[in-house]
């Protein structure tokens, strides 16, 4: 199950291109979840990205609302 502050970093990965907002220790709990990935940029920056299975908690959420 996902705590609040990681649903709220879901959401943000999926609204926002502004990733430096974001707590390290719920991305990291979402990226061992597979629920987003870490794509490479250039100079060693990375952005994280959802990943299927993000898009699908994503999406279940908004279906229970």
């Amino acid at each position: 199950m996902l705590s609040p502050h990681e649903i709220a970093a879901l959401m943000h990965v999926d609204s926002t291109q502004d990733y430096l907002e974001l707590n390290p220790i719920d991305l990291d709990a979402l990226v061992d979840r597979k629920f987003v990935r870490l794509e490479l940029l250039s100079e060693g920056r990375v952005r994280p990205s959802l990943t299927s299975r993000g898009r699908e908690v994503l999406d279940a959420i908004s279906r229970s609302r």
